[in-house]
């Protein structure tokens, strides 16, 4: 019988709620003991959950044989030296930082709990003491792309980004109310957007313009593209369309950054997204005073003066 914590129970004290990963052999002994309250079949894993231990919810999942999961159990079960742990009288073992992060890291694709996933996430890199986790510096990267597709798999498509300009926010022409690029002017951090370094010609973003940029530049661009997102899809249409709500500027840039991270930006640029979140969130700028005085001073230009003016 194998079981390996996985989930936050691996990395904090006395979390009530024990998610593990096992075979088939374990499960049916802690059934044997424990009283079941739910039990299910996805693609992915046959799962129970027993919430009435001693220890809190215990989550049980077999993995489907060739599933990230089922690496993970098979690994750990070949590791006698591994750190274990006592989960109402059976031992199980638990999971590695590196293998937490990269397991996690994989979820952060999908809006599905997404707030908690970057929480989480953002914990376990502090554990391992890195601004930026590399799941090839721990030999997971193969590890990580397979969990990677299996939560794709279950998601949407998301956009390439080396489309053109026109194309790529097609998405946001539903609130075109102001210029999209002097929106960008008003809310730029320094005297020119950021996403200009890394545009070469038509092509939106240049990986290789990319990685010429300083590191300054790279957090200043993930911000703009942020600040001018929480514009365009929430203070701008709850200022000008019927039946948009506004919950504050804070709200709006977070919401702003998830859709970065997840459903409207891929590759290389969502993955720095997503390693400098938490950057990004702590040096917000006030981005919608700027944009208000962008109008004032006449660098934001309207396009649809008849929504402007009622």
């Amino acid at each position: 019988m194998q079981a390996v914590i996985i989930g936050s129970a691996a990395y904090l004290a006395d979390y009530p709620d024990i998610d593990l990963i096992a075979d088939q052999g374990f499960l049916d002994a802690f059934k044997a003991q424990a009283p079941l309250d739910m039990e299910s079949v996805s693609p992915l894993a046959h799962h129970c959950v027993f919430p009435q231990t001693l220890e809190g919810i215990v989550e049980i999942h077999v993995p489907k044989e060739g599933s990230a999961h089922h690496r993970v159990l098979m690994a750990f079960s070949e590791l006698d030296t591994h750190e274990h742990r006592d989960v109402c009288g059976f031992p199980v073992k638990v999971a590695s930082l590196p293998v937490l992060a990269a397991l996690k890291k994989a979820h952060l694709i999908s809006p599905h709990k997404w707030e908690r996933h970057i929480e989480q996430y953002g914990v376990i890199k502090d554990r391992l003491g890195v601004e930026v986790f590399k799941p090839s510096d721990y030999g997971l990267r193969s590890l990580y792309k397979l969990h990677r597709k299996e939560i794709l798999d279950s998601a949407k498509d998301h956009p390439r980004l080396n489309v053109r300009k026109g194309e790529f926010f097609v998405d946001a022409e539903r609130y075109n109310i102001f210029d999209h690029d002097t929106v960008h002017k008003a809310v730029a951090l320094k005297d020119i957007p950021a996403y200009t370094l890394m545009t070469d010609g038509e092509v939106w973003c240049s990986r290789s313009k990319w990685r010429e940029m300083t590191a300054e530049d790279k957090l200043r661009c993930l911000m703009e593209e942020a600040s001018v997102l929480a514009l365009e899809r929430s203070i701008i249409p709850a200022l000008f369309l019927e039946g948009q709500s506004f919950m504050g500027s804070e709200w709006a840039f977070k919401m702003a950054l998830q859709k970065i991270c997840t459903t409207i930006t891929s590759g290389w640029f969502r993955d720095y997204a997503i390693e400098h979140y938490q950057q990004a969130v702590e040096h917000r700028p006030d981005y919608a005073s700027m944009f208000f005085e962008g109008v004032k001073r006449g660098v934001v230009v309207a396009v649809n003066r008849e929504v402007i003016c009622g």
